[in-house]
């Protein structure tokens, strides 16, 4: 549950930034997103009970990651899950295809202060969609949980 937690936070995040798609637009590539986003997003991750029976749980998160226009980005985020709030950072890299479409693989690294419960390092993959020159979608899955984000680039 921890490392689902966090995963869908770090995949979100890479999926924003590197890999999302746009059936109706062409010509995107990783330089495509450049610059700094923000996300928001949700799903449901499986948590261990103090019995230890895991159970199927909602979370809510935001994420913030700036892309370096060649496919790399870094960034960070915040979920809360069934009311645990778990941090950290996240770098990573990923492509986007001419229709918008993409992938990202990112790292995540836990914030040290983060509850014992919360997901542990670990690499995370995500799919995207970039909508428009300014937003995109993300959707992460992993065997512990499932869930997506939407991202806007931020003007500077």
């Amino acid at each position: 549950m921890r490392r689902f937690a966090l995963a869908s936070f770090v995949g979100f995040f890479a999926l924003s930034v590197y890999g999302i798609p746009n059936a109706s637009a062409a010509g995107y590539t990783n330089a495509s997103l450049t610059g700094s986003f923000a996300c928001f997003g949700s799903g449901y991750a499986q948590m261990k009970n103090a019995k230890g029976v895991s159970t199927w749980v909602p979370f809510n998160q935001v994420i913030q990651f700036t892309g370096d226009g060649s496919g790399a980005f870094t960034g960070s985020g915040t979920t809360n899950v069934a009311g645990l709030v778990c941090s950290g950072t996240f770098k990573g890299t990923g492509t986007t295809n001419p229709d918008g479409t993409g992938s990202a693989t990112a790292n995540n690294t836990p914030a040290a202060s983060n509850p014992p419960q919360c997901p542990p390092a670990g690499a995370v993959h995500n799919v995207s969609v970039i909508t428009s020159p300014s937003s995109l979608y993300l959707i992460g899955t992993d065997p512990n949980g499932t869930g997506w984000a939407i991202c806007t680039k931020q003007t500077q």
